[in-house]
Formats: structure tokens, sequence, C-alpha cells
């Protein structure tokens, strides 16, 4: 296996070796590839995606090598690829220990305290009344910081967009829909509620 992006290896390259005989239609099938891995550093400081391929090389001692390249794409580091098979991937920008989120759970809390005399956000300890009533704190938190929309940040992509991560949207009061959705996910995530973000056709 190679991984070739921008006239260079992206990994190092991987093999494996089967020594017997396949008998006909039968199949060997390798699936420990988890460390055939670009470099996590180079990905963290990646702002723009770029075209690679994945090339597949076999070869026996009685027959023709075999070779398959497949086109790939390495993301930014802050881009959410929109296609139905890497919906779930939107969770990864769910970031509940920004130092940010604190300011905002700092606010719910005296909400709360105001408006049930209990400023404690514990979850789901007290029930599901009290879990909306944080959900409701958080959101009334995050409504007072007059976050601004703004439409996603400038990229070369057309297949999804960048997403602005937690302290940006906190610190800079700008977002899009989704940015706002994952910030308020992170929140309540940080007052000990389980988020689910829902995707809808069309928006």
């Amino acid at each position: 296996l190679h991984l070739l992006g921008n006239g260079v290896e992206l990994a190092p390259s991987t093999s494996r070796t089967y020594d017997g005989r396949i008998e006909t239609g039968a199949n060997v099938i390798w699936d420990d590839f988890g460390s055939f891995l670009p470099q996590v550093d180079d990905l963290k400081n990646l702002n723009e995606s770029y075209r690679a391929t994945l090339t597949v090389t076999v070869s026996s001692l009685w027959t023709d090598t075999a070779q398959l390249t497949i086109p790939v794409s390495v993301l930014a580091h802050n881009e959410w690829f929109n296609a139905p098979i890497f919906y779930d991937s939107l969770a990864a920008f769910v970031q509940p220990n920004t130092r940010a989120v604190s300011a905002v759970l700092d606010t719910a809390s005296d909400l709360l305290q105001k408006d049930t005399g209990d400023s404690s956000l514990g979850g789901y300890q007290s029930g599901p009344e009290r879990a909306a009533l944080i959900a409701n704190a958080v959101y009334e938190a995050l409504h007072s910081r007059r976050i601004r929309y703004i439409d996603p940040p400038a990229s070369f992509e057309n297949t999804g967009q960048k997403v602005r991560t937690t302290s940006q949207v906190l610190d800079e009061r700008f977002g899009t829909c989704i940015d706002l959705t994952v910030t308020y996910a992170a929140c309540l995530e940080a007052a000990g509620i389980r988020p689910l973000v829902w995707l809808m056709n069309g928006h």
C-alpha cells in the first residue's frame, strides 16, 4: 500500500505477505491496517484539502503484478465532509473541554440560580425536568452573547464546509448554523447533558 499526495508519501508504505496456496475461489483477507495513517502533525496543520492517491499493488511468483490506484481527498483540519457515509464525523467538532465553554456554563449557572434557586449543572442527576432546565439555561447563556450569523470560512472545497471551533465561535461571536449547533452541543455535554445533532434535508 502507498499513499501519495503533493508528490510525497503521506504515510509509510506497508505490505503483507501470504506464504501458501490459495485455492480457486478462496480469499485471503488482511484487516490490520490501523497503523497505515498520514502523519497526524501534518493533518493538524492542514488548512486546505488536496487530492491524493492510494495505490494497492498485488504480486505473486506465478502471475502478473496487478495494481489499483484509488483517488482520495485529504481534508483540512477543520473541514467537515458533507456525505451520508461521513455524517457522524460532525460529532468530532463537538468540543466540550474547550476553555471558552466554562464562561457559558458560568452564565447558565447564574440563570439557574435566579430562576430556580439552584445553580447546579448536574446533568440528569435530578431527573429529566431539571435536565431540560439546564439545557434551556445553556441556550439562554449562549443567546446572551449575541453570536451573529456569518458564512462558512473561505475555502476551495465544494463537498462540505469548514467548521469553526467552539473557541472561535464564543470568542469571535460569529458562526454558521453548523458552528452554532456544535457549540451548543459542546456546552450541553460539558453540563452533563448528552446531545444529539440532527441533520435536516436542505439545511
